[in-house]
């Protein structure tokens, strides 16, 4: 890979940023890697007055209700690095919207600490964040399910970043849609299944650097995934990050009527 080529811009960006986001699996059996019923992406955020772990209420929903007939289902949080995974089961329930939004905001359970995930906090310069503005770049990193699957070394689980510019910015949502249909892939490990659905990168942080270069000293925390498309060219909807308080409460003032 060239050094200054958009593969290997896109592959930094993935080294920098994916301490700052996990997978959030919902498990069926904790002791089988066959026992993953269904996944997302958690993102952990520090607002700088408190510490968050955001994902979509779809996918917070969906354990509460698979565990009210499974009642020993777990959720837990996993890197893909080789880590044993964290059970945030008991996560406190910060703030939750279902329909105007799709946001859930969980406190860390006592004790948390993600560096046994090799995962950190992204640290928030400011909050809450300024939007974007329409052609700004914009980057995430979360965990397809297409890219996750059981093996004799355990559960398998590999994440994929994103970058593409922002095509529009409303006050519901920013939104990544490739209009001139020109979006690359680019293959980094031989043998994962290709593009295709990108469903589990719901709840995952997105950033913007604006019209600079692209590193963690230049972006801002804008927005969470919530709904994608399929396909290389798939639209990818993003709630704004400012719908969310430095409390970890949810702004309605923001986004209501």
């Amino acid at each position: 890979m060239n050094s200054s080529s958009p593969e290997q811009m896109l592959y930094k960006l993935g080294e920098q940023f994916s301490p700052f986001v996990l997978n959030g699996l919902i498990l069926r059996d904790p002791s089988s890697p066959e026992g993953v019923v269904k996944g997302g992406t958690v993102s952990l955020v520090d607002t700088g007055s408190r510490a968050l772990l955001v994902t979509c209420a779809h996918v917070y929903d969906y354990f509460s209700d698979y565990r009210k007939s499974n009642p020993n289902a777990l959720f837990v949080l996993a890197g893909g690095r080789g880590n044993n995974p964290v059970d945030i089961t008991s996560a406190k329930l910060i703030d939750i919207e279902r329909k105007s939004v799709d946001i859930a905001v969980l406190e860390p359970t006592s004790g948390f600490d993600p560096r046994s995930l090799d995962a950190d906090f992204f640290q928030a310069s400011t909050w809450p964040p300024p939007r974007p503005q329409t052609g700004d770049l914009g980057f995430f990193i979360g965990y397809p399910g297409i890219h996750r699957k059981p093996s004799n070394r355990g559960l398998e689980i590999r994440s994929m970043p994103f970058n593409d510019f922002i095509s529009s910015v409303s006050s519901r949502h920013l939104v990544f849609a490739d209009e001139e249909g020109d979006r690359t892939v680019y293959i980094y490990i031989e043998g994962l299944k290709k593009y295709g659905s990108i469903g589990g990168v719901s709840g995952s942080a997105v950033y913007s650097f604006g019209k600079t270069e692209s590193l963690i000293s230049t972006c801002t925390l804008v927005g969470f995934v919530y709904e994608a498309t399929s396909g290389v060219s798939s639209t990818i909807l993003c709630h704004h990050a400012d719908f969310i308080g430095n409390d970890g409460k949810i702004d309605r003032r923001k986004f209501l009527p």
